[in-house]
C-alpha cells in the first residue's frame, strides 16, 4: 500500500468495503428523476440553492454504476493516475504544484471550464460541483448507508429530499442509528454523543439521489475501494495543500468535505450539477 493510500484509508475511518455491480431492471417504487437537461437526468433536493444534481456519475450507465475515474483537471479516463501521466506529466514531484510547471496555475475552480470533466462529457450546463456546493447537500439533506441499494448489490449513500427541516445534517449508519453533525462542523459522524431521531421516514419512493461507494485509483493499481470520492471543481485555499483539491468523501460512518490528501492525480469520479 502507497503512503497515499494510507492515508486515504485512515481518514475514511478504515472502512472497508466488498462492493459487487449487477444488473437488475428498475424498480416501480424508486423515485428516479425530475427532469433532463441536454440528455441527462436530475433530481430537484430542494436545496437552498435551486441547484439540480445528476442522478448519475459522469460516465455511469445507470445511477448505481462508479461511471469514470477521472484526474482533477483532466476530461478523459485513463490506465495510469500519478504524476507522471498528470496534466501531460509536466509536473514531476509535489513541490512543483503552484510552480510554473503547473497547467493549472493560479486556478482555483474549474467549473464550467476546458478543466471540467463533467462539461466536457455531458455539455450543455452541466458541471463540476465546488466545494461549497458539496457542503450544501451535506448540509441540507438526510444521508442513509445502504450495503445493498435498491437490489441491486452497490453499496453507497443515499441522500434524500428532507421532509422536515429537523432532518438536515443527519445520516443513518450502518448500525442503523441516526446521527447528526459533530461539534466539529465538518462532518456527520457516527458518535453516540450526536445520536439523533428523525421527523420523517424515508424510502425510495421519495426524492433523492444514490452516491455509490467508488473508492479511487492511483497509480497503476487496481481500484481502492474504500468508501465514496467525489471530486469538487475546488482549489484547497491552504498553502499547505497546492497538491489538494475539496472533495466529498463518506463511508457507514461519516460524511464530509475535505481537502487535505485529495491529491489532484488521483482518479476520482464525479457526480454533475445543473443550474439555470
Amino acid at each position: 500500500m502507497t503512503k497515499n493510500t494510507f492515508k486515504f484509508v485512515s481518514m475514511l475511518l478504515a472502512a472497508s468495503f466488498c462492493v459487487n455491480f449487477i444488473s437488475c431492471n428498475d424498480d416501480d417504487d424508486e423515485k428516479k428523476e425530475d427532469g433532463t437537461h441536454n440528455g441527462f437526468a436530475y433530481v430537484d433536493l430542494g436545496l437552498p440553492s435551486g441547484l439540480k444534481w445528476a442522478i448519475s456519475n459522469v460516465g455511469a450507465a445507470n445511477p448505481w454504476d462508479c461511471g469514470d475515474y477521472f484526474a482533477w483537471g483532466e476530461t478523459v479516463p485513463k490506465d495510469i493516475y500519478d504524476l507522471s501521466t498528470y496534466l501531460n506529466g509536466n509536473i514531476t514531484e509535489s513541490k512543483e504544484f503552484g510552480t510554473d510547471k503547473d497547467l493549472l496555475l493560479d486556478v482555483v475552480d474549474i467549473s464550467g471550464s476546458e478543466y471540467d470533466a463533467a462539461r466536457a462529457n455531458m455539455k450543455g450546463k452541466w458541471r463540476i460541483p465546488n466545494g461549497a456546493e458539496f457542503r450544501e447537500l451535506m448540509n441540507n439533506c438526510y444521508w442513509e448507508w445502504t450495503d445493498d441499494y435498491n437490489g441491486k448489490g452497490v453499496a453507497g449513500c443515499i441522500v434524500y429530499k428532507v421532509k422536515d427541516a429537523t432532518d438536515k445534517e443527519k445520516m443513518k449508519c450502518a448500525d442503523g442509528y441516526v446521527y447528526g453533525r459533530n461539534d466539529y462542523g465538518k462532518i456527520i459522524s457516527k458518535d453516540e454523543k450526536y445520536r439523533s431521531a428523525l421527523a420523517a421516514s424515508y424510502s425510495l419512493a421519495d426524492i433523492h439521489i444514490f452516491l455509490p461507494v467508488t473508492g479511487f485509483r492511483e497509480g497503476k493499481d487496481e481500484l481502492e475501494k474504500q468508501g465514496g470520492n467525489y471530486w469538487s471543481s475546488s482549489l484547497s485555499f491552504n498553502i499547505l495543500f497546492l497538491d489538494c483539491v475539496y472533495y466529498l468523501t463518506f463511508n457507514d460512518v461519516a460524511v464530509g468535505v475535505y481537502d487535505d490528501y485529495g491529491y489532484r492525480f488521483v482518479g476520482h469520479s464525479v457526480r454533475a450539477v445543473y443550474s439555470e
